[in-house]
Formats: C-alpha cells, sequence, structure tokens
C-alpha cells in the first residue's frame, strides 16, 4: 500500500504530466494550426501561381491564333485554298518559334480544310493522320458550338481555349474566328492551334513558378477522393492540400477541359518548412514546461514533508484501522487543536451518524417491504370480499321474503360466489407460489398433449378462437409437465382477457434436441412499449383487478428450470409471449398440427 508521501510524489508527477498534456495540447490546438493554415496558405498560392503561369501559355498561344487568324491571307486561304500562303506561314521555324504542335484549318461549314502537326524531335512539319483530325477536331468543334451557340454571329472576336485530352496526351489549345484584318465579318471558318503539355512544358513551369509539378487522369488511385467533392474557393479554383510526410506537402486542383468537364488533375509539390519550424517551436516550449514542472516539484515536496505529511500519517494508519475492522461504532483519538484535529473530530461524527442510518435503513427497508406486499393484497382481496358479502345479504334477502322464485335465485347468488372465492385463492396461491422454493420433477412428456389438456380444463369465451400448432418432427422431451401447465395457465388467461372483443388465440410448440419452446399469441389490445420491461416484476399490473404477480410467477417458474420467457407486443395487434427451457434429448416422433375451436 503507498504511503501518504509516495502518493503525494504521484500527485506531484501527475500535476506535472497534466501540465506537459496541456502545454502540447495547447501548442497542437492554438500554435501549430496557424503553422498549419500559414503551411496551406502557402501552398495554396504556389498551385495558383501555377495555374496562373498555365493560363499565361494558354493566352499566349490565343495571341498567336489571334495573329494568324484575323488576317486577309488566312481569310484568302479558305477561300482558294491558296499553298503559297502555306509556304510562307506555316514553316517548321514559325511553329518553333511559338511553340505549336498541330494546327488546323476549317471553313464557314466546319470542313477541315488543312490541319498539320509540328514534331520537335523530328523538326519538320507533317501533315496530321484523319485519326488525329478526328479525334481533336471533334473536340473543339463540337465544343466550340456548345459554348457559343447562337451567339456565334454576334461574337466575332470570341475564342476558345483551354485544355483537351488527346490519345498522345493533355493539349493546349485556342480558337478563333478566321476573319479580314478589320475584323469586321464575315466569318471565312475557324483556326485551332495546339500545344502538347508534355514533359518539356512541364519543366519549363516548374522553372517558372520554381514548383515541383505532375500531371494525373481523374481515376488514378493516388489521388484523394476528397479532392472531387470539394467546392470551389474564393478564388474560384478547388484546391486540396494533403501533407505527404513530414517533408513534404502535395497540394491538387481539378483542370477542366473547354468544355468544362474534369479531365486532368494537377499536383504540386512543396516542402514542409513552415511546418517543420512549428514542430522545433514546440519541442523548445515542452523542454521549458518540463523543466521549470521539476524544479517546482522539489520544492513543494519538501515543504509537504516537514508541514503535513508526518502529521497525517497518524491520521491515516487510525482510518485504515477503522476501515479493517468494519465497525462504524470504532472513533478516531483525538488530540490538539489544528486542522488535522478538527478533521479527526469530522470523521468520528460521520462515523456515529453513519452508524445509525445504516440501523434506521434496515428497519425501513424491511417495513417498505411488508408494507407494499400487505397494500397490494388487501386492495385486491377487498373487493371480491365487497362482493361476498353483497351477494350474502342479498341471497339472505330472497330467503326470508319467501317468494316463488327467491329460493332459485337465492341459489344462483350463492353460486356466483365460486368465482370470487377462486379469485382470492389465486391471489394467496400466486403469493405462495412466488414465495416458496420450487422443485422440479422432469418426466417425458408429449407437449401438444400437455397443451390440449390444459386448454380444456379453462373456460375459455366462444368469440375465441383457438387454435394449437406444432412445429418440427418431435413432440416429447423431459420436462416439469406440472410448472409448464402453471404457466400455460397463466398466460392463456391473460391472453383472453386481453381480447374482450374476441379474437383468435394460437398455441405453438415446438421441440428441438435441446429445448422445448412454447409461445402463446393472442390478437387483443397488446401492451405499450414503455410497459415491456415491467411487466414480469412483482405486483406490476395494469387491471383494474390484479395484483401484479401473475407474470412474475410465470417468469419464476420458468427461470427456475433454467429457462427464458420473452414478450412482443403492438398496441392494438396483440402480444405473444415465448418460453425456452432446456431439456434432455427428446424422443422422435412425426407432429401433427391440429387446430381446435373453442367451445
Amino acid at each position: 500500500m503507498l504511503s501518504i508521501r509516495k502518493k503525494a510524489a504521484i500527485i506531484m508527477s501527475g500535476c506535472l504530466l497534466l501540465v506537459l498534456i496541456l502545454g502540447y495540447v495547447a501548442t497542437q490546438f492554438v500554435l501549430m494550426p496557424s503553422y498549419l493554415a500559414l503551411e496551406d496558405q502557402m501552398a495554396r498560392e504556389n498551385l495558383t501561381r501555377v495555374l496562373n503561369a498555365l493560363q499565361d501559355e494558354i493566352d499566349n498561344l490565343d495571341k498567336y491564333v489571334s495573329i494568324y487568324a484575323w488576317s486577309d491571307d488566312a481569310s484568302n486561304f479558305i477561300r482558294t485554298l491558296n499553298h503559297d500562303y502555306i509556304v510562307s506561314n506555316l514553316q517548321d521555324t514559325n511553329f518553333m518559334q511559338i511553340r505549336v504542335n498541330a494546327a488546323v484549318f476549317t471553313n464557314a461549314q466546319d470542313q477541315v480544310v488543312y490541319s498539320t502537326e509540328y514534331q520537335p524531335e523530328y523538326g519538320e512539319e507533317i501533315p496530321l493522320p484523319s485519326e488525329f483530325n478526328a479525334s481533336l477536331l471533334s473536340v473543339s468543334i463540337q465544343s466550340y458550338a456548345i459554348s457559343l451557340g447562337a451567339r456565334m454571329n454576334e461574337s466575332l472576336q470570341a475564342r476558345m481555349s483551354g485544355l483537351v485530352i488527346l490519345p498522345e496526351g493533355p493539349m493546349l489549345i485556342s480558337i478563333r474566328h478566321i476573319l479580314p484584318s478589320n475584323r469586321t465579318g464575315p466569318v471565312h471558318g475557324n483556326l485551332m492551334m495546339g500545344r502538347y503539355l508534355d514533359s518539356l512544358e512541364m519543366t519549363r513551369l516548374e522553372q517558372i513558378t520554381h514548383v515541383s509539378l505532375a500531371l494525373h487522369r481523374p481515376d488514378d488511385p493516388a489521388i484523394p477522393s476528397s479532392l472531387f467533392t470539394l467546392g470551389k474557393g474564393s478564388d474560384g479554383e478547388s484546391i486540396l492540400t494533403v501533407p505527404a510526410d513530414s517533408k513534404t506537402t502535395d497540394a491538387y486542383t481539378i483542370i477542366d477541359d473547354v468544355s468544362g468537364h474534369p479531365i486532368i488533375v494537377l499536383q504540386a509539390e512543396m516542402p514542409r518548412d513552415i511546418y517543420n519550424a512549428g514542430v522545433t517551436t514546440v519541442e523548445y516550449i515542452m523542454a521549458s514546461l518540463l523543466l521549470a514542472g521539476m524544479l517546482f516539484g522539489c520544492v513543494s515536496m519538501a515543504i509537504s514533508e516537514k508541514a503535513i505529511f508526518s502529521r497525517m500519517a497518524k491520521l491515516e494508519r487510525d482510518v485504515a484501522q477503522i476501515g479493517a475492522q468494519g465497525k462504524f461504532s470504532s472513533r478516531l483519538t483525538v488530540a490538539g487543536g489544528d486542522e488535522v484535529t478538527r478533521l479527526s473530530t469530522s470523521i468520528n461524527k460521520m462515523l456515529a451518524s453513519l452508524d445509525e442510518s445504516q440501523k434506521r435503513f434496515q428497519e425501513v427497508k424491511s417495513l417498505a417491504a411488508i408494507g407494499e406486499a400487505a397494500a397490494m393484497v388487501g386492495h385486491d382481496l377487498r373487493n371480491p370480499l365487497q362482493a361476498t358479502v353483497g351477494t350474502l345479504y342479498l341471497a339472505r334477502e330472497l330467503l326470508v321474503s319467501r317468494e316463488i322464485d327467491g329460493t332459485k335465485k337465492a341459489m344462483e347468488l350463492l353460486n356466483s360466489l365460486d368465482g370470487q372465492v377462486y379469485y382470492m385463492d389465486k391471489i394467496v396461491t400466486d403469493l405462495q407460489n412466488y414465495a416458496r422454493p420450487i422443485g422440479i420433477s422432469r418426466l417425458e412428456t408429449n407437449l401438444s398433449e400437455l397443451t390440449k389438456a390444459t386448454i380444456s380444463l379453462l373456460q375459455i369465451p366462444r368469440d375465441v378462437e383457438t387454435a394449437i400448432e406444432t412445429e418440427g418432427e418431435l413432440t416429447r422431451a423431459m420436462i416439469d409437465a406440472e410448472l409448464l401447465k402453471r404457466v400455460l395457465v397463466n398466460l392463456v388467461l391473460n391472453a383472453v382477457q386481453a381480447m374482450p372483443n374476441g379474437g383468435k388465440l394460437t398455441i405453438t410448440t415446438c421441440v428441438t434436441q435441446d429445448s422445448v419452446i412454447v409461445s402463446v399469441q393472442d390478437t387483443g389490445v397488446g401492451i405499450a412499449a414503455e410497459n415491456l420491461n415491467k411487466i414480469f416484476k412483482p405486483f406490476f399490473t395494469t387491471k383494474a383487478q390484479g395484483q401484479g404477480l401473475g407474470l412474475a410467477v410465470c417468469k419464476r417458474l420458468v427461470e427456475v428450470q433454467g429457462g427464458a420467457i420473452s414478450v412482443q407486443s403492438q398496441l392494438g395487434a396483440g402480444s405473444t409471449f415465448t418460453i425456452k427451457i432446456p431439456t434432455p434429448k427428446p424422443t422422435t416422433v412425426r407432429a401433427e398440427q391440429s387446430p381446435i375451436a373453442a367451445s
């Protein structure tokens, strides 16, 4: 057992640990969030710079498209297909300077009149294959029509630019109307130029922004799924920052194509310099708290040892001795006049109060139990006794009157006393069944026949239809037939009382290899949900007449056999009580269903 000094040391250590935990929590919830927020802000700003740089590349491409499309030479080329225009304007050197990989000219009927591709690795211009024309042209023309629609003729200087995905990879494109140099129309066709967003372009963007970049398809499993449910921020972009590890953090954003559909995910990887600076700050703070806490703990323990612990040690030993004896009549030795003395005096008063309260509680508890049982039984016996007295009085008056049919009426009244006597006998029997020990005597019994015999003993109203059903192939089992019969009588009577306007009573029996299952189902008024957990408690009843012991006795008779009883009920639909009692292995007999109508 720890001494008070060791406990104080543990408390001091615990306090120091608590201070450290609170300090750590404070840094994690106050200090570190500011560092993380700053890191997140920097990551977003860096990725925004990358997006702006990418947009600058698209705008730069669109500038060159405008120069080519808004010229008299291009307009004449669409009308005449003059080869001199191709020789003078669409040379490799031109494509190399403006970093264009593809160009497509279409007429006013959206028909391709000329297309070419420049591949820097070959250093030459080559005609576009038909597959390339189909894939790229379908995206550009269709998207252009969708974007501008009926406004095509009204907006001569409209453009469509952005990113598309081709089988060869992502490409930056820009499309402009082909117009005369004065830009007044008419529209002779469209010019589209494209630049692959390949590794060379990505390296160029990295050199401009000083950020490591990567492109991913939206279905790449490495992409966080939360990116696709993220709303747009104040800057109009959906940017998700995710720390990769303690050294790097990633920022993701979705780039839409020219039609506004998400086609590619841009990833920017950045070092976590801000986060690591925050971690270092937290380490310095925690080390300072630890040193200050250790110094404070040592000084506090020295003062407490001299002023408190030595005097409290004796009080601790005395209280421990009383606790070991377990007697509230014991008292502590009181000496002196300081706080320790007053504490000893208070403990002695508390022990005296506890001793007296314990004695009174036991007396009150016994009287309460007796009073509750007496009140319930007295209330339930008073009604049939009053009815019996009234019946005897009427019978005597009839006999004294000497009327012709007086004797017959008196006999009818006297016969009606049987029900009242039976009810009073049931109250006494239920009390005896609940209070006295119960013995078990198992015999091999046909469960179906036992159920039929039990029903035949009861007076069931004519408007209650009764059916007995047997499930499974076994009908005989080792059970205490008398105990089960008493349970069935209580459940059947309760079921009949629950159907004052008639209904159907169904008793289902089932014998398995290791148990007997009996269910009693009625179509009566049902039981309220708030009462389902109370109906098996002694003295609980919702009936005008009833002592509340019937279901409590059933529960005890079932549980004494190692079984269980449960109920399912719905107001207005009826109730089903289910009994399950474990048994030794039964004898196999073919089961037969036998509904019987109550007479």
